[in-house]
């Protein structure tokens, strides 16, 4: 699906009042916070004890994101046309309460001992589906291709712009994941500066490049063939495994075959093989995990870095089935208490699961 098939929408993107983003800096870790108060606004969906009897309603009429609901929305970015009702595939709009903004004023300059800056940027939505009860797991290959062919067009568009040094694209499911609305969407951030872990990411596939003259994620993809006992499944396009050192049970990576910095670089091809990839893989989550809240995000380089050699994209699905405790937080490590080798063996064990519901 090609990125130009996200048309421009001529409805007008409203203007936010109140949004106070700021990036603050801890002077005792050197490293940023985004402070976002208005994120405390976002409506969350509490009025159903689960999240199966919710994903039953075809449509919600308290829902912003069902058709027909329209005014609940700051505006309209793009669509993704069809010739059926109600004349969208998928929709992109502005994030009513973002956590980074345009209308974000300067920060007044306070002590010089702690440093500030504006929270500038882009948060937008994408909206799956017009169905409030379909997800990625239900809807059929064509379906998640037409998200990830949206996701792929508004990266490129906002990586375009002057100002924006990353783009963040994640998809946040279930409660524990962070996600306040049950109608199937994902997110995409642009800010104007690079975020730590990306910082870290890139410094870190850099160091192995300038070591063995190699990428690491292809010598990843290479060592996980070869091994296979990580391997859940694999296509023309994309290997998927649990990896190595995974941070939580049935982590998975969707691996990009072909080298690419930047997930901007997808082609059209490469799209409909990572749709086949990304749906195979959270069928054999919901089967294993029964149903899990999780996050996946979208590993990508920074704007300055996109054609990089030693930068080579993936998708990482993290289930949320553990609390960071105390050493969590005081040491930054993950304590994941899954072998990942036998985390793979199981998503494996799923194929007749599969076979059956015609995934």
């Amino acid at each position: 699906m090609a990125s130009a098939d996200v048309q421009p929408s001529g409805t007008t993107i409203r203007a936010r009042i109140g949004t106070m983003s700021e990036l603050r800096r801890d002077p005792t870790t050197d490293s940023w916070v985004l402070i976002a108060p208005e994120r405390n606004r976002r409506p969350r969906d509490r009025r159903h004890t689960s999240e199966k009897t919710v994903r039953t309603l075809c449509f919600d009429p308290a829902c912003p994101f069902c058709p027909g609901n329209e005014s609940k929305l700051p505006g309209i970015i793009a669509e993704m046309p069809s010739s059926f009702q109600p004349g969208w595939r998928t929709r992109v709009v502005p994030n009513k309460f973002p956590a980074v903004g345009q209308d974000v004023a300067p920060c007044t300059q306070g002590p010089a001992f702690y440093k500030t800056a504006a929270g500038h940027g882009h948060h937008e939505v994408i909206i799956e589906s017009p169905r409030h009860d379909h997800d990625l797991t239900t809807m059929p290959e064509d379906g998640v291709r037409d998200v990830l062919a949206t996701c792929r067009s508004r990266y490129a568009v906002l990586m375009t712009e002057r100002a924006v040094r990353a783009v963040i694209v994640f998809r946040n499911r279930g409660i524990a994941a962070g996600a306040s609305l049950w109608h199937p969407h994902s997110q995409m951030i642009a800010l104007e500066t690079v975020p730590p872990r990306m910082q870290a990411w890139q410094v870190a596939m850099l160091s192995y490049y300038q070591a063995r003259d190699r990428c690491v994620l292809c010598d990843v993809i290479a060592y996980e063939q070869g091994d296979g006992s990580r391997v859940v499944n694999e296509n023309g396009a994309f290997v998927t495994v649990v990896p190595f050192a995974a941070t939580a049970p049935c982590e998975m990576w969707l691996l990009p075959k072909r080298h690419q910095a930047d997930f901007g670089d997808l082609q059209n091809g490469e799209i409909e093989l990572l749709a086949i990839a990304l749906r195979d893989a959270l069928v054999r989550l919901e089967a294993t995990l029964d149903n899990p809240p999780y996050n996946y995000v979208i590993d990508t380089a920074a704007n300055s870095e996109s054609g990089a050699p030693h930068l080579h994209w993936r998708l990482r699905i993290v289930p949320q089935l553990t609390v960071p405790a105390g050493f969590e937080l005081a040491s930054g490590m993950s304590i994941n208490p899954s072998l990942p080798e036998q985390d793979a063996v199981t998503l494996r064990s799923f194929r007749q699961v599969l076979r059956e519901t015609g995934a």
